[in-house]
């Protein structure tokens, strides 16, 4: 879009430290991710999170950003963006089942899920 500057920052270490169960280190890495780039974008409007990791410290993210920063993660835009195209295609709308698919280790994604989650989920490889 016109008008429209992006800045990405990389937050390096975070996915590591969540995966190692350490929340804070994890929160300490958030806040000087959000420094960093706070010093290029003193004001951002709009944070996307950009890894399937990072929701898991949306409540980080928004206490390190300025006050009025929308926080948007891909779970949210995803399952909103679903829940419409259902809505107009009922037609795919009904009973199902639900398999959960990973291209890492299965046993390792499913302890991961229910250590960030509390659910049992087994996961598959897909």
């Amino acid at each position: 879009a016109k008008g429209v500057t992006v800045f990405s920052q990389v937050c390096v270490g975070l996915v590591d430290a969540l995966e190692a169960g350490d929340r804070g280190k994890a929160d300490l890495l958030v806040r000087e991710h959000v420094d960093t780039l706070l010093k290029q974008c003193p004001n951002p409007q709009v944070a996307i999170l950009g890894s399937t990791h990072y929701p898991l410290m949306q409540a980080a993210f928004e206490a390190a950003l300025p006050a009025g920063t929308l926080v948007l993660s891909q779970g949210r835009i995803v399952a909103e963006s679903l829940a419409d195209y259902l809505l107009r295609h009922p037609e795919f709308a009904g009973s199902g089942s639900t398999v959960y698919l990973t291209t890492g280790d299965a046993r390792q994604v499913s302890q991961h899920a229910h250590r960030f989650l509390g659910l049992d989920l087994a996961f598959q490889a897909a």
